[in-house]
């Protein structure tokens, strides 16, 4: 039996529930992004203007 999976916009979490899963990501794959590119990746993820998928 196939589940269904459903991608909701980001703008229906804040910021603030983003960023421990953002830095989990950065965490598990070894990186430090400063905050200046952490705010600019939210922007861009929530940003009608950057398409994503």
């Amino acid at each position: 039996m196939k589940q269904a999976i459903e991608i909701q916009p980001l703008q229906c979490i804040s910021k603030e529930q983003w960023m421990p899963l953002w830095q989990s990501y950065q965490t598990f794959y070894g990186a430090k992004l400063s905050e200046e590119v952490s705010c600019n990746t939210w922007k861009k993820l929530c940003s009608a203007d950057t398409p994503h998928m």
